[in-house]
């Protein structure tokens, strides 16, 4: 699950997608899928991608078992490797 993306959803249908394709998931706290856009329509005082960084590895530390990102960060700060920074985030999270 970790990085399975669309580049061409909209946040709101690629939340609609989630809920059609993702049935039988546990969502948000209690070891389901985290999805970024579930982060991002959450949190709106996020203002940056280290923000989002340090978002996603609190929900990790939280008890998410997995990562599925289904939207491209739309912050100016945005980096190429975006997808990578946040798997690693994830990742490392995890690990603590």
């Amino acid at each position: 699950m970790v990085g399975y993306f669309h580049r061409d959803y909209s946040t709101k249908r690629a939340i609609m997608a989630a809920r059609r394709y993702g049935a039988g998931v546990q969502s948000a706290r209690g070891g389901g899928v985290l999805w970024l856009s579930e982060i991002l329509l959450q949190r709106h005082d996020l203002g940056s991608f280290d923000e989002l960084v340090r978002a996603v590895q609190e929900r990790a530390r939280g008890g998410e078992m997995f990562f599925s990102m289904d939207v491209k960060p739309s912050f100016q700060d945005t980096p190429e490797d975006w997808e990578d920074r946040l798997e690693s985030a994830f990742s490392t999270a995890l690990r603590e």
